[in-house]
């Protein structure tokens, strides 16, 4: 049994413009920055984010190009088509600051422009947002009886890159990370620590402009694929921040987490106990029969693989093709992993897993397999 490590550093290192760790950023495919204004205006995220990547490309091919939102939408098609070629991802960075409906609206008109014109391969964006935005939705929305919707507000721009991602088919997906930020501090922050929350989460809190192209920067580097909320808290001493633990829960979406005394005790034991409720007849990873998993509140069959530092279970439902191996499996799954971080104990933690293109997430399923493992460790634990 193998322990999962924390990630070392390696790779090229990029200053910063805070107290952070400093964190390893492989080599990223060439991204494309929308943003507001001038390239120069380094008071916004935007620019800085360009900035750092710029300061971490390796070679011609990884530059990084600027694209303005708000004039986007008055250019040629040929010109977007080519300032889109060969990008590995696409960050839109509006301008969170601006309340002005038409300023908004220009920039949604950008950012549709620019979907237009995505090349097929093109298979991952990000969004720079507001928390809260999806708030306003819900109840009775006053803003139908004018005929306004959500125009001109970050959930309508938040809904015009999600609605385009959803129209894409399976051999094409385009996968969608919002990044939802605070408002600007009035005053500058003396002491502060950076805390990540999940997209959905309500705050109060502030996010400088560096905290913000950090946490851009860094969800590109580390593949996040889960919406996130980035604040920076009051802190009474200066902290660091390490973004490869901050954002680890939003990497294939972490469900579970529990600290853990004995790190290959824990690895043997979710082996173990995989194999003895859900393996086959003689013990191996062959999924049972349905009737056999009914009883743990399962209603999906799994199959499952050991992995060398904990256990990976795939849903495999009744119409799976026989011939279909565990690798191809994409109805999802949860993967328990046990890590050894650089700092504090060992941990247990279960995310999801293997959710193909437009999959809905097996919650129930989900649920009831976390449960029955969660009492059967707290028995040994």
């Amino acid at each position: 049994i193998q322990i999962a490590e924390a990630p070392a550093d390696s790779s090229k290192l990029v200053e910063t413009r805070e107290n952070y760790v400093e964190s390893p950023i492989p080599q990223l495919q060439r991204i494309v920055v929308c943003g507001t204004g001038a390239r120069a205006d380094s008071s916004t995220a935007a620019s800085q984010l360009f900035e750092l990547l710029q300061a971490a490309s390796a070679s011609p091919l990884d530059v990084p190009r600027w694209l303005n939102l708000a004039e986007a939408a008055d250019m040629p098609f040929e010109e977007l088509d080519a300032l889109l070629l060969g990008a590995g991802a696409v960050v839109f960075c509006p301008d969170l600051e601006d309340d002005d409906r038409r300023a908004i609206e220009a920039q949604r008109a950008g950012m549709k422009a620019t979907l237009a014109s995505f090349p097929q391969n093109l298979r991952r964006t990000v969004l720079l947002s507001r928390i809260g935005a999806q708030a306003m939705k819900g109840g009775i929305n006053l803003r139908s009886f004018f005929g306004l919707g959500y125009s001109g507000t970050p959930t309508g721009l938040e809904d015009e890159l999600t609605s385009s991602a959803r129209k894409r088919g399976r051999t094409q997906p385009l996968n969608v990370v919002i990044v939802r930020a605070g408002p600007l501090p009035a005053t500058n922050l003396d002491s502060s620590v950076v805390q990540c929350l999940p997209g959905d989460a309500g705050s109060n809190g502030f996010t400088t402009t560096a905290t913000t192209a950090q946490a851009l920067l860094q969800s590109l580097a580390l593949s996040v694929d889960t919406n996130f909320c980035v604040v920076d808290e009051p802190f009474p001493k200066q902290a660091t921040t390490d973004w490869s633990e901050l954002l680890l829960p939003f990497i294939g979406t972490e469900i579970w987490r529990i600290e853990v005394p004995n790190a290959k005790r824990a690895a043997f034991f979710i082996q173990s106990w995989a194999a003895e409720w859900f393996g086959g007849a003689i013990g191996n990873s062959a999924p049972r029969a349905l009737k056999e998993t009914l009883r743990y509140g399962l209603k999906t069959p799994v199959q499952y693989i050991n992995t060398p530092a904990g256990v990976v279970f795939k849903y495999r439902p009744l119409d799976t093709p026989e011939g279909r191996a565990f690798e191809d499996l994409e109805e999802g799954g949860l993967e328990f992993v046990v890590e050894k971080p650089r700092v504090g104990s060992p941990r247990f933690r279960a995310r999801r897993c293997a959710y193909g293109w437009k999959t809905i997430v097996k919650e129930n399923s989900e649920r009831a397999l976390l449960n029955k493992f969660r009492t059967d460790w707290a028995e040994v634990a």
